[in-house]
């Protein structure tokens, strides 16, 4: 991933939706963070990003300001309001 970021020089870097995959999410948002991602993928460690709220909220707090989560995996015009 170092060798990724590297590679993207001065472009924004997002974290793949792979995240969700992690056994350890806090964990993985602390070395994803370190790594110096500017963004996460994630549907809150759900398969969709609507049953997975409470999740996304709880990465959110742990993150604070240090990166931004950006909510995905089933996100369309019906359900983009919750």
């Amino acid at each position: 991933m170092k060798q990724f970021i590297a590679a993207a020089g001065n472009m924004s870097v997002t974290f793949h939706w792979a995240f969700d995959m992690c056994a350890d999410a806090f964990g993985a948002l602390e070395q994803i963070i370190d790594l110096g991602c500017d963004r996460i993928l994630t549907s809150g460690c759900a398969s969709l990003a609507e049953t997975g709220i409470s999740g996304f909220r709880l990465l959110q707090q742990k993150a604070g300001l240090r990166i931004t989560l950006m909510a995905g995996a089933g996100i369309d015009e019906n359900n983009i309001k919750k």
